[in-house]
């Protein structure tokens, strides 16, 4: 079996990141066909095998979709990144392979609004790849400008900013984008305001993603319910 893509080589490290799992309805790894409902299953019991149930700070599970796609957010405080990658892949080994992503949580750039909505709201998720030349003109555009503009549309709740660690052999070869962007907004009508518009169309913006963006992704995520972790032991789960 592939080993999972790791970016940052130091697998013993502790973090505070964000662990994402996929899925398509028509596009996925096991055989024998999934629903929805039972890949979510699945999946829960992965999350629990990594959570840590003494650690107050870590948030419940988020089940999120869009389409034909369904994604779990995980997000979580202090967590060994070894301990992570080696229960996917042990699990992944008795025959449950779904596509995930490890990130690890860059700082905080303006206070959320909202940090962790239990209502309806919806998720935009925007992976990018900067050109080498162009990394600090990239994070400095998010820092300093690009999330203090999204944090003044109305309906925004948060944004958080992410780097990749490791993923799943399951991406089809296909390496993510270097970093993630998470922003939460309570409904698409915050897409139709004049303050998105601008926020969206500044030429600092427009010359970093123009000229030094070599991969992006944008998914826009529906809210679907929030997930228990102390629900998902299943110890009679059978993965083969």
């Amino acid at each position: 079996m592939a080993e999972p893509h790791m970016v940052v080589p130091q697998p013993s490290s502790k973090i505070d990141g964000l662990l994402i799992f996929f899925f398509r309805d028509n596009v996925h790894d096991d055989p024998d066909g999934l629903n929805r409902d039972e890949w979510c299953r699945r999946v829960m019991y992965l999350v629990n095998t990594c959570h840590d149930h003494h650690n107050p700070l870590n948030d419940a599970p988020v089940r999120y979709n869009a389409g034909d796609m369904q994604m779990i957010k995980y997000t979580f405080k202090d967590v060994d990144v070894e301990h992570i990658v080696n229960n996917l892949q042990k699990h992944a080994i008795r025959g449950f392979q779904t596509s995930w992503r490890l990130y690890e949580q860059l700082p905080t750039v303006v206070d959320a609004a909202q940090d962790s909505p239990s209502g309806p709201h919806i998720l935009v998720l925007v992976g990018m790849t900067p050109s080498l030349a162009l990394v600090d003109d990239f994070n400095n555009w998010y820092t300093h400008e690009h999330i203090h503009l999204l944090s003044r549309v109305p309906g925004w709740l948060y944004s958080k900013r992410y780097s990749i660690v490791a993923c799943s052999p399951t991406e089809l070869g296909l390496i993510p984008p270097d970093y993630l962007a998470i922003h939460a907004y309570v409904s698409r009508r915050s897409f139709d305001t004049e303050p998105y518009r601008a926020a969206t169309s500044t030429p600092w913006r427009m010359r970093v993603v123009n000229e030094g963006v070599i991969r992006d992704e944008r998914s826009v995520l529906d809210f679907v319910q929030i997930l228990s972790v102390d629900e998902a032991k299943m110890d009679k789960l059978s993965c083969h």
